[in-house]
């Protein structure tokens, strides 16, 4: 069903975000394994303090640990947002689809179609209710790993010295925290803009059919309902709700503690 409603280029697109996905790993854990070929320490922080003295071994034990750790820190969390992502934008065309539909009924199918359009609104409404209580859980964790990432990031700027091997994780956390945070809130805070336009085409149907003569189009005043309805969004557990102003209030708190932190460095020193 999701894939008859995704266009063709949608479907080369997720297909290459999947490829890159999968890839992301394992290209941060062969970076990772070349960096730490010579720390003789890092190796034992994998294997429990077990020493390996064999560069060769060492070096296959940072790949495959690093690829492991990066797989479940990077590639799991933005392989879970694709799929958020997917299902929103599968719910938005429903929702285009019917404001498509709206735009386009004549003056004299009026009568017949206000009762269709408030049981195909009423049926998109239940669903985007499923769909919300069902994302609520997982867009928290997603936000929870993003912010943890970032907040990693500004804090680690606090040390003096980093090795090589440790920007790796942090570039890490910084190319999954920003990418995960900006999609969502690109897809997730389309869905309350597109259900505003929804509501906009309600209103401009109202006015342009409730001056009509024809018998049985005064009904049309039924789909005040809809227009007078709140605007539908999604909401991470009822905590943080996906509007226009959410990636600003995100941004600018992330500035906040960058600068905070960059004090705190300051003052250090």
């Amino acid at each position: 069903m999701l894939r008859h409603h995704l266009s063709r280029k949608c479907i080369q697109v997720t297909n290459l975000i999947l490829v890159l996905i999968f890839s992301f790993p394992m290209a941060l854990a062969a970076v990772y394994a070349y960096l730490a070929y010579e720390a003789e320490d890092v190796a034992s922080l994998w294997i429990y303090g077990y020493d390996i003295y064999n560069k060769n071994y060492r070096a296959a034990v940072h790949f495959i640990c690093s690829y492991t750790y990066f797989a479940n820190c990077a590639g799991f969390p933005c392989h879970v947002t694709l799929s958020v992502c997917l299902l929103v934008h599968n719910y938005g065309y429903i929702l285009i689809r019917m404001k498509k539909h709206l735009s386009t009924v004549h003056i004299t199918d009026a009568t017949v179609m206000h009762s269709r359009i408030l049981e195909d609104y009423s049926i998109m409404e239940e669903k985007f209710r499923v769909l919300q209580d069902s994302l609520s859980f997982p867009l928290f964790l997603l936000l929870l790993i993003c912010f943890l990432n970032l907040f990693t990031v500004l804090s680690a700027g606090l040390q003096l010295d980093i090795a090589a091997h440790h920007m790796v994780e942090l570039c890490s956390c910084t190319v999954t925290g920003t990418a995960i945070l900006f999609t969502l809130a690109y897809f997730c805070c389309k869905i309350s803009d597109q259900a505003m336009e929804m509501k906009v085409t309600v209103g401009s149907f109202i006015d342009k059919h409730q001056f009509s003569y024809f018998k049985g189009v005064k009904d049309v005043f039924l789909l005040y309902r809809v227009e007078k309805k709140d605007v539908i969004y999604l909401s991470a557990c009822g905590i943080i709700n996906f509007k226009r102003n959410f990636l600003p209030s995100v941004v600018g708190t992330l500035f906040t503690y960058g600068l905070l932190i960059s004090n705190l460095k300051v003052k250090r020193d």
